[in-house]
């Protein structure tokens, strides 16, 4: 009898542990969302977070700083904002609905601020990772997100859905105030119900199966699975693996294409399964259970939890564990555990290891959005040595220009281009004028235009393409970098040395007042992946690696 009370009173005290705080109510379609115009660049990719149910956008805040750091400032992170229907279902218009539309925002403020290309990746937490593919029931939609990740998302229901001790559960918390609780018999609670291998969702569901991505969008599913190490003073008993985060199961978790039968999974589609395991000990639980037990009850429950209460509650675990059902030990278990885990429901999306899997798959987001570096021809001049149509002339006036000698130009990509002297005239690309004792040289390769220069002397032989001191790899006249700045080639002259490191000599001067530098050996840039990359800054202080969007060549129209 004593046993049945303690499960009794366990039970309850687990109800109160399950849902946290009722977060602060936003009002409006989009809430508290950030401004989808906010802090759009280039050089970051703009991603969404999405909340759970109880919660609202902040909620989200701290993991997206972390992944932010994570991955080295290459994402702009945005908080979708439904907490005023946070216990609504997500396949409402007031939550998909809105997120649909707030997508859409921060995807065309991405191209039209920034000349992105208007992808996004979400990244969701919980019931937010099915708000996401009810949002993306659109093709509009759906063709902007570029990646999707979610932590403990119940893409196969979850037993706190509509089963007879979940309303149980809900009754109490409504008992208690607990606004925050979907009303039993409601959509939000319904459509939470388990539902395996391609089965429908529970009748009177509205919205239907959460339909897949776009097979370009790859997902990430992350699952918290806790274990619970049993021990008795210093001895180790058992374990009791509960294949869940404490609100969802594992399966359910990883159910992304189990969401329609096999024969509908979607083809060529990318899907990664990771997990984040953790352990803990049922001392730990009954710390926290005692925790929250603290004031009027105290006394009662401390009474209560003896060892021979605590082997019942275990023993009913398991009962549920073996046979699925949803025991009220099973309750207690997963209660307790959503507070004292690191991978529970609740910890997750702040938890090292689940950490890891987000940034790995934002990284290969990122590589796989990357459209690579640009490689572009300048063509000003035509073989017939002319100005090329969409390029106009200039008169260089002051000194001529000496070709006589045989180089080519650096940046060639087309036979007699002409590298010619002095340094100072930024005649490291000229051609022959035709008839005229002249050349025309592209000093700067940021405008549409050439300069004219005098010709002292003979021209030299016809030149091949690409200079023999650079093993046959030719230097683009003109960088754009992935923080906007404009680079030239050096032309030659002294310049400075790098202060952090003297070794370093400067390859291109920058519109910024950055330079690329690099060893004398070496080119400046790294062509070893499908984005190049140099090392820029000033004289003064450290260097950063930063991505080439365009390079620009030279060549004869």
């Amino acid at each position: 009898m004593r046993s049945c009370s303690a499960l009794t009173a366990l039970l309850l005290v687990a109800a109160s542990l399950i849902v946290p705080p009722t977060a602060a109510r936003a009002d409006g379609c989009d809430g508290n969302s950030t401004e989808p115009t906010a802090h759009q660049s280039a050089d970051r990719r703009p991603v969404v977070f999405v909340h759970g149910w109880t919660v609202g956008g902040e909620a989200m805040q701290e993991t997206g700083e972390e992944l932010r750091k994570r991955t080295g400032g290459r994402i702009q992170p945005f908080y979708f904002d439904y907490g005023r229907h946070s216990t609504t279902w997500a396949a409402d218009d007031t939550v998909a609905g809105c997120l649909a539309t707030y997508i859409a925002k921060v995807s065309t403020a991405y191209s039209d601020i920034s000349g992105g290309d208007g992808k996004i990746i979400l990244v969701a937490h919980s019931m937010g990772g099915l708000a996401s593919l009810y949002a993306a029931r659109s093709k509009e939609v759906g063709e902007r997100i570029g990646g999707l990740i979610t932590f403990g998302t119940p893409y196969l229901g979850s037993p706190f859905g509509n089963t007879g001790v979940a309303s149980a559960w809900q009754k109490v918390r409504q008992e208690l105030g607990d606004k925050a609780v979907p009303p039993v018999g409601s959509n939000a609670q319904t459509c939470l119900s388990p539902h395996k291998n391609g089965a429908d969702m529970a009748a009177g569901c509205v919205g239907g199966l959460p339909p897949y991505l776009p097979a370009a969008a790859g997902v990430t599913a992350i699952a918290g699975d806790i274990t619970v190490k049993r021990s008795f003073g210093p001895f180790h008993l058992y374990d009791i693996p509960l294949d869940s985060d404490g609100i969802v199961p594992v399966d359910s978790q990883h159910g992304y294409l189990h969401i329609a039968q096999k024969d509908q999974w979607p083809k060529g589609q990318q899907v990664r399964l990771e997990s984040d395991s953790c352990t803990i000990t049922n001392d730990s639980m009954m710390r926290t259970v005692k925790a929250a037990g603290r004031g009027g009850s105290a006394g009662i429950i401390s009474a209560l939890l003896s060892a021979n209460a605590e082997l019942q509650v275990d023993g009913n675990a398991l009962d549920g564990l073996l046979e699925d059902r949803f025991t009220p030990g099973l309750v207690v278990y997963l209660g307790v555990a959503v507070w004292t885990a690191g991978c529970s429901h609740l910890h997750v999306t702040g938890h090292g290891p689940a950490l890891d899997h987000a940034t790995d798959s934002l990284h290969d987001y990122l590589h796989q959005l990357e459209p690579g570096t640009a490689v572009r021809n300048l063509a000003p001049v035509t073989s017939a040595g002319e100005v090329a149509s969409g390029w106009r002339v200039v008169d260089g006036g002051g000194d001529g220009v000496d070709c006589s000698f045989n180089t080519a130009s650096p940046a060639a990509r087309s036979g007699n281009i002409y590298y010619c002297s002095p340094d100072a005239e930024m005649a490291d690309a000229c051609w022959v004028e035709a008839g005229q004792d002249s050349v025309l040289c592209l000093s700067d390769p940021t405008s549409r235009q050439v300069v004219r220069k005098w010709m002292e002397g003979a021209i030299g032989a016809a030149l091949p393409t690409g200079p023999a001191e650079y093993s046959g790899i030719r230097l683009p006249i003109r960088l754009d970098l992935d923080n906007g700045a404009q680079c030239r080639l050096r032309t030659g002259g002294s310049w400075g040395i790098q202060e952090s490191n003297p070794s370093l000599v400067g390859f291109y001067r920058c519109g910024n007042g950055e330079m690329v530098w690099a060893g004398r050996a070496s080119t400046g840039i790294d062509q070893s992946g499908k984005t190049w990359t140099v090392r820029a800054g000033k004289e003064r202080g450290g260097l950063t690696k930063r991505r080439v969007r365009t390079a620009y060549y030279v060549a004869t129209a």
